[in-house]
């Protein structure tokens, strides 16, 4: 006899693990991704927990001896200074929600679910872009694209269905998430080289976009909450921003007033995940964009 106190999601999550046993998993692949891709993905996807989860930690109120240099807090979420108390408390909620997506026990299928191909989906309305995911109920995606989903446009969508997320990394194209991709994590840049000097080129906090870690990290933004980051920002009904210009309104090193409401930058998908990249390194800092070295003393701990 099996004797076992827990809640129900406990009683949940133990009947799931009896029935599927090593299954169990926080995230699973779709039998589409298979082979260099199926690798990638699975050396990306930890690091972009990994930095969901970091900045949760960097976002505390009092930052101690470690203070959040730079302004890309201000920046990404339109926050007064690197102290905003509202800007701090929503990097936590939703990073930390991103994470859990991402992390939750499911059994395959369930949860958190990555494609690497729009193929299975069939067009169901071709001059609004609607289709049908028949291997989940038939719940209806609409992209705005044909005569497939991603549309030689999209680097990667996600949608939701009745159990969980689909996250579909785009591979019709040159720029889709899988074939776009220069590297799959940054996790290498904590120890090595000098980011500011090497490899950062005048592109400053946009050149976190060419990893796969920062594109899966994007859409487990839309995962955590399609209200919070939706495809229609809520100040101008204008579409999401993606890269520092579009979501500061000036270019990188530049400086200027204005820009996207903080409104609108709150419930942008890419504003958190190129704020949680930044402050994965903590080497440096980011200001007006540009990366700066910070003084080793001041730096926190890798391991927060």
């Amino acid at each position: 006899m099996i004797w076992f106190s827990g809640s129900p999601a406990q009683w949940l999550l133990l009947l799931v693990l009896m029935k599927f046993g090593t299954q169990v998993t926080a995230w699973s692949l779709a039998d589409d991704c298979t082979g260099e891709d199926a690798a990638k993905i699975r050396e990306a996807m930890p690091n972009a927990i990994a930095m969901a989860d970091y900045a949760t930690k960097r976002a505390v109120q009092d930052p101690g001896p470690y203070p959040r240099k730079g302004n890309l807090l201000q920046d990404m979420l339109g926050a007064s200074d690197e102290n905003d108390s509202e800007a701090l408390g929503l990097t936590r909620q939703w990073l930390g929600a991103a994470r859990d997506v991402a992390s939750a026990n499911t059994a395959p299928g369930v949860g958190l679910v990555i494609h690497c191909s729009d193929k299975y989906l069939s067009l169901i309305d071709s001059s609004t872009g609607v289709y049908r995911d028949n291997t989940r109920g038939g719940v209806r995606v609409q992209t705005g694209y044909s005569p497939n989903a991603c549309g030689g446009k999209l680097r990667a969508f996600q949608y939701s269905f009745g159990a969980g997320n689909v996250i579909v990394l785009c591979s019709d194209w040159a720029g889709g998430a899988l074939s776009a991709s220069v590297g799959n994590s940054i996790d290498s840049w904590r120890d090595r080289g000098n980011l500011a000097i090497d490899d950062l080129k005048g592109v400053g906090i946009n050149f976190f976009e060419r990893y796969l870690s920062y594109k899966l990290l994007h859409e487990l933004m839309h995962c955590a909450s399609g209200r919070q980051f939706p495809a229609e920002l809520p100040d101008g009904r204008v579409g999401e921003l993606y890269g520092y210009a579009k979501i500061t309104g000036h270019a990188v090193g530049a400086t200027g007033s204005g820009g996207p409401s903080a409104a609108n930058r709150q419930h942008n998908a890419d504003s958190f995940a190129l704020l949680a990249c930044g402050w994965y390194l903590p080497q440096y800092g980011y200001v007006n964009g540009q990366c700066k070295r910070v003084n080793e003393r001041q730096r926190p701990p890798i391991d927060l």
